[in-house]
């Protein structure tokens, strides 16, 4: 038997009855609103037979829009569920139209935030976000929003840029943590992004058996850059609908670390069948991918995993895991002409990875860089972003490949100090919740879900895996899913 923490009627989802009978049934669902859209419809017609389609698409927008905000500031989760969706496929949009298709998603964090501050307020209860997780990722909050004074920073245009993406949407964390106050909400969610993630690999079959559709061709085809990153050894590195190899390699990584975990526990076997499929079909979008780094995080996420399931006596994940270790073995010792897989067998030897070779020449570069600069050059100041705005710094010049590196080069020493506590935390809160769990299905979860974690963090270093759309919004989930679990664990020992 499970317990969850029970919901007021100012809490989210409690007034959508609210929304279908007075605007729904009355008003649009009568003749007076039937013909009140048919008019609509003639009208938006007419607008796009004149002003073309780009203000068409400002209109759908706009008609599309505002009901569904009213639906998310009224129902906060669906409008979690929303925003997760839309992580998704945001970037698939802005290949067919280049429109900042983000700024809508930042909007709509930003709105629910608002929206759960205002309920706040009226219950002036905020023990939800009373843990060392949430302590920290304030911190981090704060110390990316001082940086607008950081006396080194030569541009605070980059600032504004880089915010949203460090530490802007972060906030997201307190409103999923907000929303989480059932368990069936939590495995609902849960399951929503593992089904996207599902999607995204069955996509990214569609992309190697069929190529690539007509607006991902153009788009892959309109910058030098693009085409270098993803045409390479002779074939084209998939990414489906996500912004690029890398983001879908790693995310097929850790999902694949997630569904194993999941098939052991205490799940119905239809859905074991599903985690199963699942995992296999995001195992092949990973090696499709061609990211190097994402190769690394399996084995590293299923061994931190292992290890969990050493501390709980479950050996079965531990033989299983073995042979899959095995297997791994082999592939990286069997001669092959085969383009992916000499791909995956040189990310398990370094000296043969000449990317591994330039991160490391990057490492040595900026050591000094960043001894003498204890909160960094600051936000967008390293990059892309510091060649635009700050070209002529010592700063400019260095490429983040790495997660690490940028926090370490953009906030400094102390930055990375406290980046590397907010993370450690997360790992800490959740091994210890494992070892303090005692509802099978809670344990089994926490160690899927700090199995992701470890993941990404090991990603990481290879790549920005953390800030990047959508594994920021899922990791932002994980966590906020780790803080909560153990609510719903009537055994759960508190002090030990």
């Amino acid at each position: 038997m499970r317990i969850s923490i029970a919901n007021k009627d100012n809490k989210p989802g409690h007034n959508v009855g609210f929304w279908k009978q007075h605007v729904l049934l009355q008003k649009f669902l009568t003749i007076p609103g039937a013909v009140l859209l048919g008019l609509a419809g003639l009208l938006f017609s007419l607008i796009i037979g004149v002003y073309g389609s780009s203000i068409g698409i400002i209109l759908l927008a706009a008609v599309v829009g505002i009901p569904v905000v009213a639906a998310c500031m009224i129902d906060m989760r669906f409008g979690v569920m929303f925003l997760v969706t839309i992580s998704y496929f945001i970037l698939e949009f802005k290949k067919i139209v280049d429109i900042p298709f983000g700024i809508f998603l930042d909007a709509g964090i930003l709105l629910l935030f608002i929206a759960m501050v205002f309920r706040q307020a009226e219950d002036h209860d905020w023990k939800f976000a009373n843990n060392s997780i949430s302590w920290w990722v304030l911190g981090w909050i704060f110390f990316n929003i001082l940086q607008v004074i950081n006396p080194v920073a030569e541009s605070r245009e980059a600032w504004m840029y880089t915010v949203r993406g460090m530490a802007g949407t972060i906030v997201f964390y307190y409103v999923i943590l907000y929303t989480l106050t059932e368990f069936s909400y939590l495995i609902r969610l849960l399951k929503l992004v593992i089904g996207l993630s599902f999607l995204a690999g069955l996509y990214s079959m569609y992309q190697e058996y069929f190529g690539l559709p007509p607006w991902e061709h153009r788009w892959m085809m309109s910058d030098i850059e693009t085409y270098k990153l993803i045409y390479q050894a002779g074939r084209i590195r998939l990414f489906s609908f996500l912004s690029d190899p890398t983001t879908f390699g790693i995310m097929m990584a850790y999902m694949v670390v997630l569904c194993f975990t999941l098939f052991f526990g205490p799940w119905k076997r239809s859905t074991k069948a599903m985690l199963v499929v699942g995992g296999f079909i995001m195992l092949l979008g990973c090696f499709w991918s061609g990211t190097r780094t994402a190769y690394i995080v399996i084995p590293a996420g299923i061994l931190f995993v292992t290890l969990l399931a050493i501390a709980k006596r479950q050996w079965k994940i531990v033989l299983l895991s073995g042979g899959m270790m095995m297997g791994g073995l082999f592939l990286i010792s069997i001669p092959t002409s085969n383009n992916t897989l000499y791909r995956f067998q040189t990310a398990f030897k370094p000296s043969e990875d000449k990317s591994y070779q330039v991160r490391l020449k990057t490492q040595a570069r900026i050591k000094s860089i960043v001894q003498q600069h204890p909160f960094g050059g600051g936000l967008g100041s390293c990059g892309a972003w510091g060649k635009r705005f700050s070209p002529y710094t010592v700063f400019a010049d260095i490429e983040p490949d790495s997660g690490y590196v940028r926090v370490a080069v953009e906030l400094g020493w102390v930055g990375l100090i406290l980046y590397m506590c907010m993370l450690f935390t997360a790992i800490v809160v959740g091994v210890k919740s494992v070892m303090r769990s005692r509802d099978p299905a809670i344990i089994n979860l926490y160690m899927g879900l700090t199995g992701v974690i470890f993941a990404l963090l090991v990603a990481n270093y290879g790549q920005e895996a953390i800030i990047l759309l959508p594994n920021s919004i899922v990791f932002y989930i994980v966590l906020a899913m780790v803080v909560r679990l153990k609510d719903f664990d009537p055994g759960y020992i508190r002090n030990s």
